[in-house]
């Protein structure tokens, strides 16, 4: 029987989001967070790993098989594997990074929106046809997508009469959105929402 409060631990832990490390690679939770969590949750469940003094060491508890399968992690590193990596795009001396995607309902067809500079500066618009293997040319955008101080976001949206439309969002203070309704072939300049 697993202690409630390390099925909590386990829970959280299966939730957790994948965070960018230094090198900008997504990582998962690391052995020190799996092992807090766990040490966490026997404490909470009223274990102890010490045992009191004057007593020899505790008997090795016999640790469910299925808490150790599943706090397994696998580490992937694609370094090394060139036929899996696609050059979205390139400009000598700018920086291009913080991309957002959106994959069309045709299981092919990707949209990436990205600023031009670090995590501000105009918004650039590139579309794969063939699942992100290969990209065309920047696309035209509204001039004011020039004015972005916030990395862009983009999201497919589907109202309740069921009209698909893109909705890119960027910017605080206020944020502001533009729309596309026909799958990204032509967008509404930014605009604030709310007040």
């Amino acid at each position: 029987m697993i202690p409630a409060a390390a099925q909590e631990a386990l829970r959280i832990y299966r939730g957790a989001r994948p965070v960018y490390n230094s090198r900008m690679r997504f990582s998962s939770p690391g052995p020190a967070v799996v092992g807090f969590l766990l040490l966490s949750a026997l404490f909470l469940a009223g274990a102890s790993p010490i045992p009191p003094a004057g007593e020899g060491p505790p008997e090795k508890p016999a640790a469910p098989p299925d808490i150790l399968r599943e706090l397994a992690v696998p580490l992937v590193d694609l370094a090394g594997r060139d036929d899996l990596q696609t050059i979205v795009d390139r400009e000598p001396g700018q920086y291009l990074g913080h991309p957002t995607t959106v994959l069309l309902e045709d299981g092919k067809t990707i949209l990436c929106v990205y600023p031009k500079g670090h995590g501000k500066g105009p918004i650039c618009l590139k579309k794969s046809e063939d699942g992100g293997r290969t990209w065309g040319s920047r696309l035209p955008v509204p001039e004011n997508w020039a004015t972005s101080l916030e990395t862009p976001t983009i999201h497919r949206v589907v109202d309740k009469a069921g009209k698909k439309r893109l909705i890119l969002f960027s910017g605080l203070y206020p944020i502001r959105m533009a729309v596309s309704e026909d799958d990204g072939g032509t967008w509404t300049p930014l605009r604030p929402v709310g007040d």
